[in-house]
């Protein structure tokens, strides 16, 4: 017993000190511009399949340099609330029709792809309308082989909207953000 006890101590002793080999916080979350300040809003489309949800999107770098947002239908419904912080997706609230596991699961993994890629990217985006074709964000063409498959985020401009798009092909998913002038808003 007292062999265990003098393993187990040694053990706790060993990894105490060793240093901590995650990345830094930094490089997680960085700070995205365009919505640190103030929330930027979007016209969202959410296509699965045959049907479709669309409604307003509002995103928003809170001071945790987590990102925070918000979709709710043209009735003023909420669909649902997501924190994204560390490379993962909170899902806060999820309506009582969506609120089942695969499609939680599925929001989950998207959503964090399109804050991963899109949102933190937006700025990439020209809003004189320089980027028209569309530049993809994930998967990386310079990682082959890395990123789940049948996904892609890309965004482009178009004037001064900016515009995001993820598309799932493996669940017939589609979402479509196009940012709100401040005249619209």
């Amino acid at each position: 017993m007292i062999k265990y006890l003098t393993y187990i101590s040694l053990a706790l002793i060993l990894c105490s000190c060793t240093p901590k080999m995650s990345p830094s916080r930094g490089d997680l979350n960085p700070v995205v511009s365009e919505i640190a300040e103030k929330p930027m809003h979007f016209r969202a489309t959410i296509t699965f399949g045959n049907n479709s949800i669309t409604g307003l999107m509002a995103v928003k770098q809170r001071s945790d340099l987590a990102i925070a947002g918000s979709f709710t239908n043209e009735f003023g419904v909420k669909g649902f609330d997501f924190i994204y912080r560390d490379g993962k997706t909170d899902l806060v609230y999820v309506m009582p029709a969506m609120n089942r596991t695969m499609v939680k699961k599925i929001l989950r993994r998207d959503i964090s792809l399109m804050s991963g890629y899109g949102i933190r990217n937006i700025g990439k985006l020209g809003g004189d309308g320089s980027c028209e074709t569309p530049e993809t964000f994930y998967p990386d063409p310079a990682e082959k082989g890395h990123g789940i498959n049948n996904i892609t985020v890309s965004g482009s401009s178009s004037g001064r909207k900016k515009i995001l798009i993820l598309e799932d092909s493996r669940y017939k998913l589609r979402i479509d953000l196009v940012s709100l002038l401040p005249d619209e808003e």
